[in-house]
């Protein structure tokens, strides 16, 4: 497994290529093995639909990319898609 500071800086390069802008970290504490992955606010790219409230396809789209593209860029797999968590705040 790589260190958290190139793994970082693995995935932020990889997104970024992909036209994705995303804040990427990982947790500390318990959680400290977790990578996190910060594609921003949906309501900012219309991602939420007003009437239902639930994302839109092209935001969940958005999503389950960026998990399969930080997932290959680092070989994570499995349960809790490899221990990554995507927020959208």
């Amino acid at each position: 497994m790589m260190e958290r500071k190139e793994e970082t800086k693995i995935v932020k390069e990889a997104l970024k290529k992909a036209g994705i802008p995303a804040k990427v970290s990982h947790h500390r504490g318990t959680a400290r093995g977790w990578l996190e992955i910060n594609v921003g606010d949906p309501a900012e790219r219309k991602g939420v639909n007003p009437e239902t409230r639930m994302y839109t396809q092209e935001e969940q789209a958005l999503h389950d990319r960026a998990i399969m593209i930080a997932q290959q860029v680092t070989g994570r797999s499995g349960e809790y898609d490899g221990r990554i968590s995507l927020l959208a705040q």
